[in-house]
Protein backbone atom coordinates (compact mmCIF):
# COMPACT_ATOMS: atom_id res chain seq x y z
CA UNK A 1 0.00 0.00 0.00
CA UNK A 2 1.47 3.12 -0.95
CA UNK A 3 0.90 6.72 0.52
CA UNK A 4 1.24 8.20 4.25
CA UNK A 5 -1.50 9.30 6.82
CA UNK A 6 -1.47 12.78 7.49
CA UNK A 7 -3.89 14.94 10.10
CA UNK A 8 -5.03 18.03 11.45
CA UNK A 9 -4.94 17.98 14.97
CA UNK A 10 -7.90 20.37 15.83
CA UNK A 11 -9.98 19.28 12.61
CA UNK A 12 -8.43 15.89 11.97
CA UNK A 13 -7.98 16.28 8.53
CA UNK A 14 -5.88 13.52 7.14
CA UNK A 15 -4.46 13.30 3.08
CA UNK A 16 -3.79 10.17 1.48
CA UNK A 17 -1.12 10.66 -1.50
CA UNK A 18 -1.95 9.33 -4.42
CA UNK A 19 0.30 7.44 -6.88
CA UNK A 20 2.04 8.95 -10.22
CA UNK A 21 0.24 11.97 -9.72
CA UNK A 22 0.03 13.65 -6.24
CA UNK A 23 -3.75 13.67 -6.66
CA UNK A 24 -5.49 13.96 -2.97
CA UNK A 25 -8.39 12.42 -0.67
CA UNK A 26 -9.61 13.37 2.29
CA UNK A 27 -9.99 11.35 5.27
CA UNK A 28 -11.07 11.70 8.81
CA UNK A 29 -9.30 10.88 11.68
CA UNK A 30 -8.59 11.18 15.34
CA UNK A 31 -5.05 12.27 15.69
CA UNK A 32 -2.73 11.47 18.17
CA UNK A 33 0.00 13.11 20.53
CA UNK A 34 2.53 11.17 22.20
CA UNK A 35 3.64 11.61 26.06
CA UNK A 36 6.97 12.99 27.10
CA UNK A 37 9.95 13.61 24.36
CA UNK A 38 10.72 12.17 21.52
CA UNK A 39 14.89 12.83 20.28
CA UNK A 40 13.87 15.78 22.07
CA UNK A 41 10.94 17.19 20.94
CA UNK A 42 6.81 16.74 21.93
CA UNK A 43 4.34 15.91 19.79
CA UNK A 44 3.85 18.48 16.72
CA UNK A 45 6.87 20.90 17.83
CA UNK A 46 9.38 21.16 14.92
CA UNK A 47 12.70 19.35 15.27
CA UNK A 48 14.98 22.36 14.32
CA UNK A 49 12.72 25.27 15.65
CA UNK A 50 10.71 23.71 18.09
CA UNK A 51 7.40 25.33 16.30
CA UNK A 52 4.00 24.07 17.47
CA UNK A 53 2.52 23.82 13.71
CA UNK A 54 0.46 20.52 13.88
CA UNK A 55 0.26 20.40 10.20
CA UNK A 56 1.00 23.79 8.59
CA UNK A 57 0.21 24.64 4.83
CA UNK A 58 2.11 21.97 3.39
CA UNK A 59 0.44 20.10 -0.22
CA UNK A 60 2.74 17.17 -0.04
CA UNK A 61 2.99 17.03 3.84
CA UNK A 62 6.25 13.63 3.55
CA UNK A 63 9.08 14.91 4.75
CA UNK A 64 10.39 14.72 0.98
CA UNK A 65 8.67 15.27 -1.60
CA UNK A 66 6.88 13.05 -3.85
CA UNK A 67 8.72 11.89 -7.03
CA UNK A 68 6.45 11.54 -9.93
CA UNK A 69 7.11 8.55 -12.32
CA UNK A 70 6.55 11.13 -15.56
CA UNK A 71 7.61 14.62 -16.42
CA UNK A 72 4.81 16.91 -17.79
CA UNK A 73 5.53 15.80 -21.20
CA UNK A 74 5.30 11.57 -20.20
CA UNK A 75 9.20 11.17 -20.49
CA UNK A 76 10.05 9.38 -17.28
CA UNK A 77 11.50 11.28 -14.27
CA UNK A 78 15.49 10.51 -13.98
CA UNK A 79 17.11 10.25 -10.48
CA UNK A 80 20.59 11.35 -11.30
CA UNK A 81 21.44 9.74 -7.84
CA UNK A 82 20.64 6.09 -9.04
CA UNK A 83 23.19 6.59 -11.68
CA UNK A 84 26.46 7.04 -9.54
CA UNK A 85 28.95 4.21 -10.51
CA UNK A 86 31.77 2.41 -8.95
CA UNK A 87 34.33 -0.43 -10.48
CA UNK A 88 34.02 -3.91 -10.59
CA UNK A 89 36.82 -6.74 -10.24
CA UNK A 90 37.03 -6.20 -13.71
CA UNK A 91 37.63 -2.36 -13.75
CA UNK A 92 34.08 -1.93 -15.36
CA UNK A 93 32.01 1.18 -14.22
CA UNK A 94 28.50 -0.60 -13.09
CA UNK A 95 25.75 1.18 -10.90
CA UNK A 96 25.24 0.56 -6.95
CA UNK A 97 22.81 -2.10 -5.45
CA UNK A 98 20.56 -4.26 -7.77
CA UNK A 99 17.98 -2.13 -9.04
CA UNK A 100 20.13 -0.89 -12.17
CA UNK A 101 17.29 1.50 -13.23
CA UNK A 102 17.63 5.37 -13.12
CA UNK A 103 13.98 6.72 -13.21
CA UNK A 104 11.17 7.89 -10.18
CA UNK A 105 8.25 5.55 -9.44
CA UNK A 106 6.08 7.48 -7.48
CA UNK A 107 7.73 6.99 -4.05
CA UNK A 108 9.36 10.06 -2.16
CA UNK A 109 12.56 7.64 -1.89
CA UNK A 110 12.72 6.25 -5.31
CA UNK A 111 13.09 2.03 -5.46
CA UNK A 112 16.46 2.70 -7.76
CA UNK A 113 17.88 3.81 -4.61
CA UNK A 114 18.98 0.55 -2.99
CA UNK A 115 22.46 0.76 -2.02
CA UNK A 116 23.93 3.27 1.32
CA UNK A 117 26.27 5.58 -1.52
CA UNK A 118 22.89 6.22 -3.76
CA UNK A 119 21.05 7.13 -0.20
CA UNK A 120 23.96 9.39 0.87
CA UNK A 121 24.29 10.88 -2.46
CA UNK A 122 20.68 11.67 -2.75
CA UNK A 123 20.39 13.14 0.64
CA UNK A 124 22.85 15.24 -0.11
CA UNK A 125 21.95 16.43 -3.40
CA UNK A 126 18.37 17.78 -1.87
CA UNK A 127 20.40 18.65 1.70
CA UNK A 128 22.05 21.85 -0.95
CA UNK A 129 18.56 22.46 -3.03
CA UNK A 130 16.63 25.51 -2.63
CA UNK A 131 13.20 24.11 -1.69
CA UNK A 132 13.12 24.23 1.92
CA UNK A 133 11.47 20.52 2.23
CA UNK A 134 14.06 18.95 0.57
CA UNK A 135 16.94 20.84 2.59
CA UNK A 136 14.99 20.06 5.95
CA UNK A 137 13.95 16.85 5.24
CA UNK A 138 17.41 15.74 4.11
CA UNK A 139 18.75 17.43 7.21
CA UNK A 140 16.18 15.89 9.31
CA UNK A 141 16.61 11.73 7.90
CA UNK A 142 20.31 12.31 8.44
CA UNK A 143 20.34 13.83 12.09
CA UNK A 144 17.80 11.29 12.85
CA UNK A 145 19.75 8.69 11.70
CA UNK A 146 22.70 9.60 13.93
CA UNK A 147 20.14 9.64 16.89
CA UNK A 148 20.85 13.02 17.72
CA UNK A 149 18.80 15.28 19.82
CA UNK A 150 16.74 18.32 18.38
CA UNK A 151 17.81 20.56 21.66
CA UNK A 152 21.29 21.61 23.00
CA UNK A 153 21.73 19.93 26.32
CA UNK A 154 24.12 19.20 28.88
CA UNK A 155 25.28 15.44 27.54
CA UNK A 156 25.98 17.62 24.05
CA UNK A 157 23.76 15.00 21.90
CA UNK A 158 22.45 17.44 19.79
CA UNK A 159 22.78 17.83 16.10
CA UNK A 160 24.39 21.28 16.10
CA UNK A 161 26.05 21.02 19.13
CA UNK A 162 27.99 17.56 17.78
CA UNK A 163 28.70 19.76 14.62
CA UNK A 164 26.84 17.65 12.46
CA UNK A 165 24.64 20.43 10.91
CA UNK A 166 25.26 24.31 10.64
CA UNK A 167 23.61 27.22 9.27
CA UNK A 168 20.98 27.05 6.64
CA UNK A 169 20.30 23.06 8.21
CA UNK A 170 23.03 21.94 5.66
CA UNK A 171 24.78 18.91 6.81
CA UNK A 172 28.70 19.76 7.55
CA UNK A 173 31.51 17.10 6.50
CA UNK A 174 31.55 16.06 9.93
CA UNK A 175 28.01 15.13 9.24
CA UNK A 176 28.31 13.34 6.06
CA UNK A 177 31.69 11.49 7.46
CA UNK A 178 30.06 10.33 10.26
CA UNK A 179 26.53 9.19 8.40
CA UNK A 180 29.29 7.42 6.02
CA UNK A 181 31.39 5.60 9.14
CA UNK A 182 28.10 4.87 10.73
CA UNK A 183 26.42 3.25 7.52
CA UNK A 184 29.67 1.37 7.00
CA UNK A 185 30.13 -0.11 11.21
CA UNK A 186 30.01 -3.69 11.01
CA UNK A 187 26.65 -5.18 12.13
CA UNK A 188 24.94 -2.66 10.23
CA UNK A 189 22.62 -4.06 7.59
CA UNK A 190 20.13 -2.87 5.31
CA UNK A 191 16.55 -3.90 3.66
CA UNK A 192 15.77 -2.10 0.76
CA UNK A 193 12.95 -3.87 -0.24
CA UNK A 194 11.46 -4.43 3.21
CA UNK A 195 7.56 -3.52 4.00
CA UNK A 196 6.95 -1.83 7.27
CA UNK A 197 4.14 -1.29 9.79
CA UNK A 198 4.37 1.19 12.56
CA UNK A 199 1.63 -0.11 15.19
CA UNK A 200 -1.74 2.48 16.70
CA UNK A 201 0.36 5.08 18.94
CA UNK A 202 3.78 4.31 16.77
CA UNK A 203 6.25 7.09 16.10
CA UNK A 204 5.71 8.77 12.93
CA UNK A 205 7.02 12.20 11.07
CA UNK A 206 5.67 14.62 8.67
CA UNK A 207 6.82 17.83 7.02
CA UNK A 208 5.01 21.13 8.22
CA UNK A 209 5.02 23.72 5.71
CA UNK A 210 6.65 26.35 3.79
CA UNK A 211 5.57 28.59 6.78
CA UNK A 212 7.77 26.71 9.57
CA UNK A 213 9.59 25.10 7.10
CA UNK A 214 10.30 21.95 9.74
CA UNK A 215 9.96 18.15 10.43
CA UNK A 216 7.96 16.94 13.54
CA UNK A 217 6.58 13.79 14.82
CA UNK A 218 3.54 12.30 15.80
CA UNK A 219 1.94 9.62 17.30
CA UNK A 220 0.00 7.34 14.60
CA UNK A 221 -3.94 6.65 14.94
CA UNK A 222 -4.03 3.35 12.81
CA UNK A 223 -1.68 0.63 12.17
CA UNK A 224 0.13 1.95 8.84
CA UNK A 225 2.36 -0.01 6.43
CA UNK A 226 3.95 0.68 3.29
CA UNK A 227 6.45 -0.22 1.51
CA UNK A 228 9.77 1.11 3.70
CA UNK A 229 13.76 0.74 4.32
CA UNK A 230 14.81 -1.21 7.08
CA UNK A 231 18.28 -0.37 8.81
CA UNK A 232 19.17 -3.28 11.54
CA UNK A 233 22.55 -3.65 13.91
CA UNK A 234 23.43 -7.30 14.61
CA UNK A 235 19.38 -8.29 14.24
CA UNK A 236 18.22 -5.40 15.74
CA UNK A 237 16.01 -2.75 14.21
CA UNK A 238 17.79 0.78 15.04
CA UNK A 239 15.89 2.87 11.97
CA UNK A 240 12.81 3.03 9.73
CA UNK A 241 11.85 4.83 6.80
CA UNK A 242 9.01 4.76 4.43
CA UNK A 243 9.89 5.00 0.87
CA UNK A 244 6.33 6.59 0.38
CA UNK A 245 7.10 9.93 1.83
CA UNK A 246 10.29 9.45 3.56
CA UNK A 247 9.46 9.67 6.71
CA UNK A 248 11.40 7.96 9.49
CA UNK A 249 9.17 6.34 12.06
CA UNK A 250 9.55 3.87 15.08
CA UNK A 251 11.84 4.02 17.67
CA UNK A 252 14.78 5.54 15.99
CA UNK A 253 17.62 4.49 17.60
CA UNK A 254 19.73 5.45 15.52
CA UNK A 255 22.59 4.11 13.40
CA UNK A 256 25.45 3.79 16.85
CA UNK A 257 27.20 0.54 18.18
CA UNK A 258 26.13 -1.13 21.62
CA UNK A 259 30.12 -0.59 22.91
CA UNK A 260 31.72 1.81 24.45
CA UNK A 261 35.03 3.12 25.60
CA UNK A 262 35.88 4.54 29.13
CA UNK A 263 38.55 6.93 30.89
CA UNK A 264 39.04 6.20 34.31
CA UNK A 265 40.27 7.96 37.66
CA UNK A 266 41.28 7.34 40.51
CA UNK A 267 42.23 9.98 43.23
CA UNK A 268 41.91 10.12 46.97
CA UNK A 269 41.97 13.36 49.03
CA UNK A 270 45.05 13.15 51.31
CA UNK A 271 48.49 12.81 50.42
CA UNK A 272 49.15 10.95 53.86
CA UNK A 273 47.03 8.94 56.04
CA UNK A 274 47.97 8.24 60.01
CA UNK A 275 46.97 5.19 62.22
CA UNK A 276 43.37 5.68 62.78
CA UNK A 277 43.10 8.07 60.27
CA UNK A 278 40.71 7.69 57.37
CA UNK A 279 40.95 8.48 53.67
CA UNK A 280 38.61 9.06 50.83
CA UNK A 281 38.54 6.88 47.23
CA UNK A 282 36.61 8.57 44.70
CA UNK A 283 37.02 5.93 41.11
CA UNK A 284 35.45 7.85 37.92
CA UNK A 285 34.79 5.81 35.04
CA UNK A 286 33.80 8.74 32.05
CA UNK A 287 32.11 6.83 29.29
CA UNK A 288 32.03 7.75 25.45
CA UNK A 289 29.76 5.58 23.35
CA UNK A 290 28.65 6.96 20.01
CA UNK A 291 25.32 8.06 21.59
CA UNK A 292 25.15 8.89 25.00
CA UNK A 293 28.12 10.54 27.15
CA UNK A 294 27.90 9.30 30.90
CA UNK A 295 30.11 9.40 33.74
CA UNK A 296 30.14 7.58 36.98
CA UNK A 297 31.36 8.37 39.95
CA UNK A 298 31.98 6.20 43.18
CA UNK A 299 33.23 7.69 46.49
CA UNK A 300 34.02 5.96 49.49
Amino acid sequence: MRGCNYFKKTITYCLILCIAVVALAPVYVVAKSYSGLHLGRTTWHGYFSNTDDEYGDASDPGVLPVIPAEDSDGSSRIVHSCEITHKDENGHNVRYGNNKTNVADGLAIPSCIDSKPELVKFLQTYNTSSDGQKNTGSAFIVCTMLAQDAIEDSAGTDCRTNGYVGDGRIITQKGWDELNARLNMDGINVDWTSTQTIQKGGINSYYQGNSTNDDAFYAANNIETREGILFSYKDKTVYRMFRTCANPVGGMLGLSEDTWSADVDVSVDKAEVYSGGSATWTHKAISDGVCRRIQLSITG
